[in-house]
């Protein structure tokens, strides 16, 4: 049996009225809808959009414009938000709060995905642009991917990711003076667990003032907190403000970290890595390929355990290369350090062990013209460390090698 309506049913998105498909006219791309602040759309308001959504999802597409928040939007499982770029601009009204946040903070959400979409976190205020507000902010989310968007002037953090979020990408983003970290995955209460940070461009964060000092050595770019089976490749950490790291890893196992480009502060770390792996227990951090140029130190190694550090260049940064406190079985092979302590003070090595360093590997490294050893075991405390086949020299150090640890292993280096 065939119902006949006797006439076509008009169509409820009259934007699409140009396409059809069997019988009767359906939306180009069925689970589509169209916020636009033009009227040309299904809705006028992004949140309105996301409520009328059934619940298998569909796409959402935001059309250029400036939208104006005032709280935060909840966005559900099964979502994609797609803007335009930088043209499609959300932009708060309301201070300190997240402009996008998922919806069960409590259970968590999965499959959001987020795109194209510029965040103002300058607040629209009766008085001009004042105060700021929050990118993205995400807790117990997985399987969500926020791709191509771009972060300003944002209240403490571009994008965050809190506590057991999984399997989620942040992929070519673009952050600046955002006020203390660009991109911030903590899992201190529950471990995140296999995030992908690739291909983001993160500029002179950390320009917010009068933090705790707690608060203040975190200052980075990207700050990577209990995120376990990780991959963070292909940024780029550019300028952070008030002595930030390029990269911050703490209380991580399980990551790698390579094909990272820090160029941060005179007075910051290129990468820090922070109380990170453990030999007892499995859980080594891979460190390769990362270049650290014209930061405070290259690398900081503190409080680390069975780290390994391969290919990296560490060069013309104002103190040393590679610091080492408290760094025990670790490994450093083909890395490069040259030029560190720039302004040769003869204050600073191309790798500097100091406090408690112990059974750490040196082996095939390159340094070159590092101002005042080029590998210096600092310490008493430093014992049974194995430096083999490194490449020592320059015209512009105080020495090669300074041991002034405790069974110091020196096998065919090139002084």
């Amino acid at each position: 049996m065939v119902l006949d309506l006797g006439k076509e049913m008009e169509n409820i998105f009259p934007h699409s009225d140009e396409f059809s498909q069997g019988q009767g006219k359906i939306r180009k791309g069925a689970g589509e809808f169209v916020v636009a602040i033009d009227g040309t759309g299904d809705f006028a308001t992004i949140q309105e959009a996301i409520n009328s959504i059934p619940s298998e999802g569909a796409t959402i597409k935001i059309k250029s414009g400036i939208y104006l928040i005032k709280e935060a939007i909840k966005v559900k499982n099964s979502i994609t938000l797609k803007g335009e770029g930088k043209t499609t601009i959300l932009k708060s009204t309301t201070t300190n709060i997240n402009i996008i946040e998922n919806s069960n903070t409590n259970s968590g959400n999965t499959d959001i995905v987020i795109q194209d979409i510029y965040f103002d976190g300058t607040t629209t205020t009766w008085g001009g642009d004042a105060e700021t507000a929050n990118g993205i902010y995400f807790k117990k989310v997985t399987n969500c991917r926020i791709e191509r968007c771009y972060f300003l002037n944002c209240a403490s953090t571009g994008i965050e990711l809190d506590n057991t979020c999984n399997k989620n990408l942040i992929n070519n983003c673009y952050c600046e003076n955002c006020k203390w970290v660009g991109i911030f995955i903590q899992g201190y209460t529950n471990p995140c667990e296999n995030c992908i940070v690739s291909g983001n461009i993160v500029y002179n964060c950390g320009t917010g003032t009068g933090m705790a000092a707690f608060f203040q050595q975190r200052v980075s770019g990207i700050y990577l907190l209990y995120a376990q089976h990780g991959t963070t490749y292909g940024n780029q950490i550019i300028s952070t403000a008030n002595g930030g790291n390029g990269i911050l890893l703490e209380s991580t196992r399980w990551h790698t970290l390579t094909g990272n480009n820090c160029n941060a502060a005179t007075d910051g770390c290129g990468i820090y890595v922070l109380t990170c792996g453990s030999v007892t227990n499995g859980g080594s951090i891979a460190i390769s390929g990362n270049i650290c140029d014209s930061n405070g130190v290259g690398i900081l190694c503190q409080s680390c355990n069975g780290c390994a550090f391969a290919g990296n260049t560490c060069a013309n940064n104002t103190q040393h290369g590679l610091w080492g406190y408290t760094m025990q079985d670790c490994v450093l092979t083909g890395n490069e350090f040259s030029h560190n302590d720039y302004a040769n003070t003869a204050s600073y090595d191309g790798l500097h062990l100091q406090t408690s360093s112990l059974n750490n590997l040196v082996s095939s490294n390159k340094f070159y013209n590092n101002d005042r050893y080029e590998i210096n075991i600092a310490s008493a405390g430093c014992s049974a460390n194995l430096l083999m086949g490194n490449y020592c020299t320059g015209t512009d150090h105080t020495g090669a090698i300074n041991d002034a640890g405790a069974g110091t292993i020196l096998a065919n280096n090139i002084l």
